[in-house]
């Protein structure tokens, strides 16, 4: 049956996909919010990357859509929501909330979300720089985060507010090609 919210969000994917069944957009829709309502978070992220990337043949991407959607998945505490969110407030010019979106995300342990903020806090969008507090967390991410080390590279690349160093700018885009390379070699 579908009382269940969970079960609602995978037969309501599958009729918005039509995988294993015939395609049924409005009635896959339906489901995804259903299970939302009932508690079930993935129900919103599922609506959230429908209408982010849009369906072929029945809607358009719809960049507001979305962000409603993963707000509600992030309102129930969902840290890969808030990151999602984060990147769409910055889309849609809400630079505020989008820097706050992903320092709540990144409290909550997401690591992709603490890079965010960190790049976020490099710029006056949404707030004040902050560059040591930026500095601070991009270090903490280095060891397993390419784009915490393509970030510093530019940071030390640029004139952005430390002293240009070309020797650690080449040494963190080293280091990101390392992480590219081992997360290729766990793949196979």
């Amino acid at each position: 049956t579908l009382g269940l919210p969970r079960a609602r969000a995978v037969w309501g994917d599958f009729l918005l996909k039509g995988t294993s069944v015939p395609r049924d957009v409005e009635r896959g829709l339906a489901l995804l919010r259903q299970a939302g309502e009932g508690g079930e978070v993935t129900g919103w992220i599922m609506l959230g990357n429908a209408f982010l990337i849009g369906v072929p043949g029945a809607f358009e991407p719809d960049l507001a859509k979305a962000a409603g959607y993963f707000g509600e998945a992030a309102s129930a505490g969902d840290p890969g929501a808030m990151y999602k969110l984060s990147t769409l407030q910055t889309e849609l010019g809400e630079h505020q909330a989008a820097r706050a979106t992903a320092k709540q995300a990144a409290e909550l342990g997401h690591a992709a979300a603490a890079v965010r903020y960190a790049s976020l806090l490099l710029t006056t969008q949404g707030g004040p720089a902050d560059l040591e507090t930026a500095l601070r967390i991009l270090r903490s991410r280095e060891a397993t985060s390419v784009r915490a080390n393509e970030v510093l590279a530019e940071v030390y690349r640029s004139d952005s507010g430390v002293r240009p160093d070309p020797d650690a700018s080449a040494r963190y885009l080293r280091q990101a090609q390392a992480l590219r390379e081992a997360d290729r070699q766990q793949e196979r």
